[in-house]
């Protein structure tokens, strides 16, 4: 049926006087023609130019080429019946759709048809979608998008009309635009659930594009686009990219880049204030929405921030921000006074941020005084930050033979440095699923400790994660723990290790896996093992870091003496140490240096750990005893920690080498020479 056909019942005029009497008694609105005589027992569906039709194809159909006619819409379009056969082809048309609202302010057209878009605008016809009017794909797959636009065509969607839920087996699910096709928006028009595809002219170098006008509305987002090409600087939208104070270019997101065929990442765009694709690293959920940047640092420090926490005593609320691109970092990123940064990466991916030779100077990230970073990744996820470095020897810098850098970057940084002031700590937090690795910590000069992070002034935890495959010419391969520089000894800043994997880390001085400060620490160090791992890390002792006659330097751990009124403490009452090796071929596991004065302190308790074959060396010049303390029973089973010395007494002589609870302890020490007694002391025959 098309609009100009009407059927007349002529020869039964009594007949046709009753039968116009009863419908115009019955209509809905009785000013307006019906087609008679082929009304089912639905009502119609579509007005134009003051006739009802019961399907939009045919007010369509009826609708003449020229200027634009308006088509209202009485109640839903759902199927066939309703709609037309298939898509409807405007056909040099220029319609525009609006609810009929003395019956419903909102109506639906949802896909019918899964061969056809609804509406194909072909060249020199035009499509406006009124206020109330959605299109909706019902999330079916389907051949093609719910709109079409050809080039030479013109669609547009004002405030309150919908796009939403298309699915295409091919390019664009919502709205697909030819290059040469208008596709502009308006007020609150919004395309939801799906996307718009815009086709890429290779002849021309040019993109199809969405033209705003206007303030954009909508919340959050106006529509989602997906370039056919990836190309930064290339323009996908115009008109009113920002009006007044509103910015409508952030209120397009872009599909992410698909990973080439032969493997990577996810790559992410943003739209920027000249309506250019701009590839980005970073986001961030501000009010609701995706905000993007092209650089770490601008991540950190944007504007707005957080809200503060409803108790003025609690910490900060932080900044989340994820990581959603590889980064090559050339600059160093400065967490700066104020800034609490949570930074993760989305669910699913793997991305790093890595040094590049510009950078080899400085870390890649520092944290300042009163800042603090937070590291880590959701479960299946992982965030790494890696140096750069290219080690020979089965990519392992740990080991009993020599590892060399083979084409990678020499640095003369660590990788994170934690760097407060007095009173006014910075501090590091990493998560499950953070690896700090291939740092080169060897380059430059002076003292080069800490092969991935260096900790002066801060405070850290490691609740998981790994550091591996670092390497540093002075002490700790893994980690350095510096001194704070205040007057508060009875209030070192917090170091913990609760979890994580520090392994295959490499020190060419002393602490393969990390080392406490070094002499003279001005304040007390205390570091806490509760949980995690030191396994497989190397110290060489290639150079002295301490006392004189000192050859093993700690292959997992290296507690240096620091002077006669500071203490470096290192408590472990979990965790598990393994698998280190000291080229001196002692202290494998734990190295304390207690020549000039008995002011560091070794203390095990609970379930510590520490295998047979990471022997724990207690450094001894005459006069100076060094010990291990002993805090309640040790749990962890089995366990037999072997105690070796540098410098024996001579014969008939004793040295202590245990204090604290040692009585139900003592089955499970083992001192390489002498007799060990239950005072914690041995004798030499």
């Amino acid at each position: 049926m098309t609009g100009s056909k009407k059927r007349h019942n002529r020869g039964q005029g009594h007949i046709t006087v009753l039968l116009c009497v009863v419908l115009f008694a019955s209509c809905e609105n009785p000013m307006v023609n019906y087609i008679l005589g082929e009304r089912p027992d639905t009502s119609p569906v579509a007005l134009w130019n003051g006739t009802w039709y019961y399907s939009l194809q045919d007010a369509v159909d009826a609708v003449p080429p020229g200027s634009p006619e308006l088509i209202q819409i009485r109640r839903d379009i759902t199927s066939a019946s309703t709609m037309g056969s298939g898509g409807i082809v405007l056909g040099g048309k220029n319609i525009r759709l609006e609810p009929y609202v003395p019956d419903r302010p909102r109506i639906t057209i949802k896909r019918w048809s899964l061969g056809a878009p609804v509406f194909l605008v072909d060249s020199g016809s035009s499509l406006v979608l009124g206020n109330g009017i959605t299109i909706n794909g019902a999330g079916q797959v389907a051949a093609s998008a719910l709109v079409d636009l050809a080039p030479g065509g013109s669609f547009t969607m004002e405030g309150g009309s919908v796009v939403t839920s298309g699915r295409n087996s091919g390019p664009g699910g919502g709205v697909y635009i030819a290059p040469g096709g208008s596709f502009t928006m308006k007020d609150s028009a919004i395309v939801s659930d799906t996307d718009v595809y815009l086709a890429y002219d290779t002849a021309l170098s040019a993109s199809a594009k969405i033209h705003f006008t206007g303030a954009l509305t909508a919340f959050p987002s106006i529509a989602r686009i997906t370039p056919e090409n990836y190309i930064d600087g290339l323009e996908v939208l115009t008109g009113d990219k920002s009006y007044g104070t509103a910015e409508n270019y952030k209120h397009l997101d872009v599909t992410p880049d698909a990973p080439p065929a032969w493997g990577g990442q996810l790559r992410h765009w943003r739209v920027n204030s000249a309506g250019c694709l701009e590839n980005v690293i970073a986001r961030r959920m501000v009010n609701g929405a995706y905000e993007y940047y092209t650089s770490l640092y601008n991540a950190f420090t944007s504007s707005p921030n957080p809200p503060s926490p409803a108790n003025p005593f609690d910490p900060p609320i932080p900044r989340y921000i994820e990581l959603v691109s590889n980064v090559d970092l050339s600059a160093v990123t400065v967490v700066e006074m104020g800034y609490y940064i949570n930074l993760s990466v989305p669910a699913g991916a793997a991305y790093t941020i890595k040094r590049t030779a510009a950078l080899a100077s400085n870390p890649l990230i520092r944290i300042q005084q009163s800042a603090s970073l937070t590291l880590g990744a959701p479960a299946g996820s992982a965030l790494i930050i890696d140096g750069g470095a290219k080690w020979d020897g089965g990519g392992n810098p740990a080991g009993t033979i020599t590892i060399s850098n083979s084409g990678g970057i020499a640095a003369s940084a660590p990788l994170i440095e934690v760097s407060g002031a007095s009173y006014a700590w910075a501090e590091l937090v990493l998560n499950d699923r953070v690896f700090l690795q291939n740092n080169d910590h060897t380059a430059g000069s002076g003292s080069r400790n800490g092969g991935a992070v260096f900790v002066e002034q801060g405070s850290f935890s490691m609740n998981g994660g790994t550091i591996t495959h670092n390497r540093c010419a002075g002490s700790g391969g893994g980690i350095y723990f510096g001194p704070n520089y205040a007057n508060d000894a009875d209030l070192p800043p917090p170091r913990n290790i609760r979890g994580g994997r520090i392994s295959e880390n490499h020190a060419e001085k002393s602490g393969g896996g990390i080392s406490l400060a070094l002499p003279f620490s001005v304040t007390d160090v205390e570091v806490k093992m509760t949980g995690g791992e030191i396994t497989g890390n190397r110290a060489s002792g290639l150079d002295t870091d301490a006392s004189s006659g000192l050859t093993g330097f700690g292959g997992g751990v290296f507690i240096p003496d620091v002077g006669t009124l500071r203490i470096n403490k290192f408590i472990m009452s979990g965790g598990r140490i393994s698998g280190n090796i000291s080229d001196s071929g002692q202290g494998n596991g734990v190295v304390m240096d207690g020549a000039n004065n008995p002011s560091e302190l070794f203390e095990l308790s609970g379930a510590a750990y520490i295998d047979y074959s990471d022997d724990v060396l207690l450094h001894y010049l005459a006069g100076k005893h060094c010990y291990i303390t002993l805090n309640g029973s040790l749990s962890a089973s089995p366990l037999r920690i072997r105690i070796n010395l540098d410098s024996y007494p001579a014969s008939g002589l004793s040295r202590q080498v245990l204090s604290g609870t040692i009585s139900p302890n003592l089955s499970k020490f083992e001192v390489g020479a002498g007799a060990l007694g239950s005072n914690g002391w041995i004798t030499i025959p």
